[in-house]
Order: structure tokens, then sequence, then C-alpha cells
């Protein structure tokens, strides 16, 4: 297991229950009476695979508030992605003090904390005071947000996010033949000299890896 992730995962299990308690002590949100939601706040912290996965997500947010503004707390490591998505207003870096602040500082209407287990990452979603918090109810982060939405691990990765897009976009549908990341021209002319004896072909890319073993996928069922 990369040791970046380890090490995240244990200041996880020891501090995310002591932080949960403190702001939760400290800091009291509020309440805010508004009409539809004008400012989002998406948290994703984490690698590429659940960075690609969350778009689906986005873009079904910024259909139905067109005029709304999407701003993104994520990490160096996943950020290029989201740079293929127009929906996005604003990025910020998680891993970033300039970064985190920033986005602390944003007063949105709506905080979606889409991280699954990460108890801090709950803790700046209240640390927004966002009247609005969506996130997952997997251990006891649940009590940071307004909406504690349950998580399916037998799920399709992009279904669980659209679940916490659902108190605000009801009756969501996905259309799994349709591709949801544009590439642009400047991107594939740079990639294609790299494949350029497959060049005239139609090409199929499929990474095999995950940074823990539960996200891999056996060698068997590729064959």
């Amino acid at each position: 297991m990369n040791k970046k992730i380890t090490v995240l995962k244990k200041l996880d299990a020891v501090i995310g229950p002591l932080a949960i308690t403190l702001v939760k002590t400290l800091f009291n949100p509020g309440i805010k009476d508004y009409g539809p939601p004008s400012s989002f706040l998406f948290i994703r912290p984490g690698g590429i695979g659940d960075a690609v996965l969350l778009i689906p997500a986005l873009k079904e947010l910024k259909k139905a508030f067109p005029k709304a503004r999407i701003d993104l707390l994520c990490e160096k490591r996943n950020h290029e992605i989201f740079e293929l998505c127009p929906e996005i207003d604003s990025i910020f870096l998680y891993d970033s003090l300039t970064g985190l602040t920033s986005a602390i500082g944003g007063r949105y209407d709506v905080v979606i904390d889409s991280e699954q287990w990460y108890r801090l990452s709950a803790v700046i979603a209240y640390l927004t005071r966002a009247p609005i918090r969506i996130g997952f109810s997997t251990n006891d982060r649940r009590k940071l947000f307004s909406a504690a939405l349950i998580y399916k691990e037998d799920e399709h990765e992009i279904y669980n996010f659209f679940r916490l897009i659902s108190p605000l976009v009801p009756d969501l549908t996905f259309n799994e033949e349709t591709a949801f990341i544009s590439i642009p021209s400047e991107l594939s002319n740079r990639i294609k000299p790299h494949i350029i004896k497959a060049s005239s072909k139609k090409l199929v890319a499929i990474f095999p890896g995950g940074s823990v073993p539960e996200k891999r996928w056996p060698p068997e069922r590729f064959r």
C-alpha cells in the first residue's frame, strides 16, 4: 500500500474522531433561509479514478443549476483530471494551505464531500459553515453533515456520487454508453506520437492498477 495513504489512514483514525468532537463543540454553521443554491463546493481527495467518476455528478448538477458557481477542492495528484471538466469554475488544492483556506472561507450555499471514509474531509466541510453539507454516512463523519447519505459498496461509484446530489437533483439517470470526458485536441496531439504505430486504429486504454489492493481488478477477471 502507498505509504502516504497508510499514514493518512492512521492519522484519520486517531485524529478524526477528536476533530469531529471539537468542531461540533466549537463551531455552529447556522441555518440560512434562501432560494435555489447559487454556489457549490465539492470535496474530492484521493486518486484519479474517483475523480473521473465524480464528473457525471458535476455535469448533472450544472444542468440543474446552470447559473450556479461550482468550485472543487481536490489533491495535487488528481486535480488535472478536473481541468477537463468545464462545469468547474475554480479548483483548490486540498494539500495546499492556500487552497484549503480559500475553500473553507468561500461562503458556499452547499458543500458536498464525496470522500467515502476519511473523517477529516467531513471536518473541512463543516468548517465552511455552509448551511447545506452533504456526505456519506460511513462512520461518525455523519455527525457533521446536514444530509448524511448511505454509501453502497456493491454499487458502481458513479451511482454513489449521484446519491450525493439526489437531495438537490432528484430522478437522475446516466447513459453508460455516452462519454463524459472530452479530450482536447492539443492533449491528443501530445499523446499520438507515443502510440503512432496504433494511431490508425481505435484504441482502448485500460489501467489495471490501484493505490490499494481492494481497488485492483484481479488478473483472472481480465482473462
